[in-house]
Order: C-alpha cells, then structure tokens, then sequence
C-alpha cells in the first residue's frame, strides 16, 4: 500500500535500526579456530521460526558408517522452502578488535566441502560474531584468500551476509519515530491538580515517521515496537496542555 514509504523491510544485508532476530549456535565446539563458548544457539527451533525452511537436521550426531575419514560433517543440515540443501558448519568469533579476523584452515575446509560434495548439498559458514551480538551466513567464496588458509572480517561478513537465504530480514526506518496519545477535550477529569497531576484517558493513537503518518495498523506495531525495544536512546516526552487540561501526550524517539 501507499503507506509503506514510512517503514521499509530489506533482507538483512544492511546496518540499520534494527530488531534482532537472535538464534541459538551449539555451544560444543569443534575447530581450533573457535575461541570461546557463546550462550547464543544456533538450532532447528531458531532457524526453523524464521519462516524460510521445511527441514533442519543436527547432521554431526548419531551413528555412521564411512570408509573413509576424508571429510568433516558439518553441524546442521537445512533445507529451505525453495528446496536449496545447505549444510552449514557453525562457528562463534570472539573478536579482540573490529578490525580481527576469523581463519579457517584449508585441509579443513578440504574435508568439510569433501562431505557437502558427497551429499550435493551447498557448505555454509555460520559465524557468531559474539562482541557485537550478530550473525552472518557465508559461502566459501564469499571469504579472503591466503595460501594456507580462507579468512574474514566483520565489514566483508556484514558486506557478503546470506542470512536472508533462512528468512532473516533487517527492520529499518528513518529518524523520528513519534507517538501522539490524544485524550478527550472535554473531560474534566484531564484538569491538572494542585500537586501537578491529571487522569488521561487515551481516546486515539497517531502515530509517524519522520513526519509522515503511519496508517498501516501492522507498521504501527512494528514502529511501537522499534521505540520500545529499539536502541535509539533519544526519548523525548512532552504533554500537551491547553488552558488547564492534559490533552495528549507526545514521546519521539531518534538515535
């Protein structure tokens, strides 16, 4: 509809004013490069409530057979809704820095795309980056060459983000955010007292962005939503007074 130019939903590849969609990855760890545990999971009941998969499997357990010890299973096997087979290998990145990097080593990486070729699947990398409470989705491809070793920072993992692909979206809007509450005029119970107080009784909501309205009842909640939970501190409340009567009451909200 027209009102939709007030608050936009993007796949989640940019940084913006955001609700976060938090996952839950497998506090075990199985690489040298992990470095440190992370109370954030990445699971079936996670992934699955992000609406884009019809299967998730926890592939490295159970009982299996293997002539071979040539290849790694990934940690989770998932399937999206448009049928793509990823098999995704989940990493938590403790950086010491913005600017650290995140190393897999190349017979690693050897023996995990030897099993996502047997099964023709597609290898994802799942890496927590715990400093900054956020995760991305990456292919091989996607990471830095070196001899030894593929690597990745947080800009070209921000940059090359696929979580899209298990349905993960960024909520974005633009600055204000404003919330009106409007009483009854008439009521005499709005009179403000001696001891500066006054009984409000919310008649209607209006609420917009960036000095457009928002009538969209669905981007209402999502705008309630962002100036509740959101991580823009600039919270400004202001009543309305006309004569000696509490009208509406105004709150705005801006990074």
């Amino acid at each position: 509809g027209g009102s939709y130019a007030a608050l936009t939903i993007s796949q989640k590849s940019s940084l913006a004013s955001r609700s976060k969609t938090e996952l839950k990855p497998q506090t075990q760890t199985r690489s040298p490069h992990d470095q440190q545990s992370s109370n954030t999971r990445f699971d079936n009941n996670s992934i699955g409530a992000l609406g884009n998969c019809k299967y998730i499997k926890q592939e490295d357990s159970g009982i299996a057979f293997s002539r071979s010890d040539g290849f790694i299973t990934p940690d989770y096997r998932v399937i999206t809704n448009n049928g793509e087979i990823l098999l995704v290998e989940v990493k938590n990145f403790h950086m010491k820095k913005l600017s650290s990097i995140y190393k897999i080593k190349r017979p690693y990486l050897q023996k995990l795309s030897a099993y996502t070729e047997m099964n023709r699947a597609s290898l994802k990398f799942a890496i927590y980056f715990s400093r900054i409470n956020e995760w991305v989705l990456l292919s091989p491809e996607s990471f830095l060459q070196a001899d030894n070793h593929i690597y990745i920072d947080l800009p070209h993992a921000m940059a090359r983000n696929e979580m899209s692909t298990v349905g993960d979206k960024t909520i974005a809007t633009l600055p204000p955010l404003h919330i009106e509450m409007v009483g009854e005029l008439d009521d005499d119970r709005s009179n403000i007292t001696a001891d500066r107080t006054s009984t409000f009784t919310t008649l209607e909501v209006k609420m917009n962005c960036a000095g457009k309205p928002i009538s969209n009842n669905e981007e209402k909640r999502i705008a309630f939503y962002l100036m509740r939970y959101g991580n823009w501190l600039d919270i400004e409340a202001h009543p309305v007074v006309v004569g000696n009567s509490l009208v509406s009451i105004s709150i705005s909200s801006a990074p």
